[in-house]
């Protein structure tokens, strides 16, 4: 003879862990995140857009920045940069840097030896290298 039992799985709707509470009733918040909201999804507002609908494909051109794969141009006073951000600080490169060829290559030579830049975030520099010297955000110099 089987006996069947039936186990209630939880899910918060907000981080998405799932847990088999110890309790009939419901829990007064995640026991992950713990956050009492548990049962409404995570509503973004106009200040914050979810993750999916964040473009890093250089497509998305809002105001102040445009991005190429995780480099991000901020035009934000005193001075333009490309930022990465590396979790634990943003990393910048000032555009008045970048008016040359050689100072252009330097760039993605010391980048090339950070354990955190990839090959493909390489690639986005030197491609956002090209688009901002066509657009003239980065004054366009040769090596003398």
């Amino acid at each position: 003879m089987s006996t069947e039992t039936e186990i209630t799985v939880r899910e918060c709707m907000r981080c998405h862990h799932r847990w088999v509470p110890r309790q009939a009733r419901p829990p007064r918040q995640c026991p992950e995140c713990h956050s009492p909201y548990w049962q409404t999804p995570r509503q973004y507002t106009k200040r914050g857009r979810p993750p999916e609908v964040v473009s890093v494909s250089g497509d998305y051109t809002p105001k102040h920045h445009r991005t190429w794969g995780r480099w991000r141009l901020n035009k934000k006073p005193p001075y333009p940069t490309l930022d990465f951000p590396t979790g634990v600080e943003i990393y910048d490169i000032k555009l008045s840097c970048c008016g040359t060829p050689r100072s252009r290559e330097l760039w993605l030579q010391q980048m090339s030896e950070k354990r955190y830049i990839t090959s493909a975030d390489l690639g986005d520099l030197a491609r956002a290298f090209i688009d901002l010297m066509r657009q003239g955000e980065i004054p366009v110099g040769s090596d003398k």
